[in-house]
């Protein structure tokens, strides 16, 4: 991920703040998105026999796995996927939306674009992954997301560029 980071150097200008831009961004979804699995996963979009959605007092925890627990051939249950790896995914997936708006963009955008591309990231691969099921790695969500979310930040800084 950090080698993702000095894609954003294509300038002299941008070197610094591209890398630093794309740590924050990853140390961000990091932290965010195991809450926002866990919410969309108790909202039940993904219809799965999974224990961890009881909602009674007892059951009041957040797993954060190193691997994707529907991998393990012990599991019993499929779909949950609240693990490190996905997270990341989903900071390739903000990464690759904030680049549209970088060198444009400064802290408070990249905090929005965080926030609310990690609900929209996870909603979104909790849909595809009912409608169409698993693909190889998960590309197919995290760069159509990620290409279509930049597509929305650029066209935003656009209308706001050409308003001032």
């Amino acid at each position: 991920m950090v080698g993702f980071g000095l894609l954003f150097g294509y300038t002299k200008k941008l070197v610094w703040s591209g890398m630093g831009f794309n740590l924050f961004i990853v140390a961000f979804c990091l932290e965010f998105y195991p809450l926002i699995n866990n919410f969309w996963t108790r909202t039940q979009i993904q219809k799965n026999n999974s224990p961890l959605l009881d909602f009674s007092y007892s059951n009041r925890y957040y797993d954060l796995y190193l691997a994707n627990r529907d991998t393990l051939p012990t599991a019993g249950y499929t779909g949950y996927g609240n693990c490190i790896t996905n997270a990341l995914k989903c900071g390739l997936a903000m990464a690759i939306a904030f680049s549209a708006i970088l060198g444009r963009a400064g802290q408070l955008e990249c905090l929005l674009v965080c926030i609310v591309g990690t609900i929209g990231y996870e909603l979104n691969r909790q849909l595809l992954q009912e409608r169409i099921g698993s693909d190889s790695f998960e590309t197919f969500i995290i760069f159509t997301y990620g290409g279509f979310m930049a597509l929305a930040l650029g066209l935003f800084a656009y209308l706001r560029e050409q308003k001032e």
